[in-house]
């Protein structure tokens, strides 16, 4: 309730030695670029986002709560939330950056294509157990955008478009993990603070979206985790999107 309502993090969230290279990006999105970095020794990956320092409040006050109930999951299959760090642009200006530890591997996709024979059984048998833990949590907690495509989305509260990769993981032990926790819910919260990232109008993530969701007033549930997971079976068995027939959202 502090995090919702004052907007601000715990203390321990807050962490102020990360190691940046400027020429160690390794991904770039509409509104972030993800660098390769170090905390404490760690290699850890850096989303550092590009808001105009005008946002800085906005941003915070709006993810406060949500990466609270991130940096507390603690599971082998949940991407573990290091911590948020405030660091400053070249022209002097805050920038807000989200600190994970570095995969390895690259996300699931990523990983697929570039192994021959990969354990797809166990890769999925990693992704449920982690859906198993976020479900039974108390209260539960909801990702609301399980998906292993790249796509683009509308910032709401910009207008604009952003790039986001998928959000799932593989790590040096080549274990999957689910990650980027931005928008997901706690059962019987309060929904109407946030809109899932599963009603993009978007083709690509539409095909991850159960069609119930299609309705204004969908409730938020644990069965869309699950639709969107029978997706990303489908996926990781043959390496075709799902509905891979449909080229666009209308279609869908």
């Amino acid at each position: 309730k502090l995090a919702r309502n004052s907007g601000r993090f715990p203390q321990q969230l807050r962490i102020e030695d990360v190691e940046l290279d400027e020429s160690t990006r390794i991904g770039s999105g509409g509104f972030a670029d993800v660098y390769q970095g170090f905390l404490r020794g760690e290699m850890v990956a850096v989303k550092r986002t590009r808001f105009r320092s005008s946002d800085i409040s906005g941003i915070l006050k709006g993810c406060a709560r949500e990466l609270v109930i991130w940096a507390r999951l603690s599971h082998v299959n949940i991407l573990p939330l290091r911590g948020v760090f405030l660091g400053k642009s070249p022209e002097s200006h805050p920038v807000l950056s989200f600190v994970s530890p570095f995969m390895e591997k690259g996300d699931l996709v990523e990983y697929l294509r570039n192994h021959e024979t990969p354990d797809r059984h166990s890769l999925i048998r990693d992704i449920i157990n982690g859906l198993e833990y976020l479900h039974t949590q108390k209260p539960h907690v909801i990702h609301g955008d399980i998906k292993t495509v790249r796509t683009r989305c509308r910032l709401l509260w910009r207008c604009s478009e952003i790039s986001v990769q998928e959000n799932i993981f593989v790590s040096s032990t080549n274990q999957a993990r689910i990650g980027d926790f931005g928008l997901s819910y706690i059962k019987n919260s309060d929904r109407k603070r946030w809109t899932s990232t599963a009603n993009r109008s978007d083709g690509k993530t539409l095909r991850y979206s159960a069609p119930e969701l299609m309705r204004d007033d969908a409730p938020m549930s644990r069965g869309r985790d699950i639709y969107a997971f029978g997706c990303t079976i489908f996926e990781v068995r043959t390496l075709a999107h799902p509905l891979f027939s449909a080229y666009s959202h209308v279609s869908l």
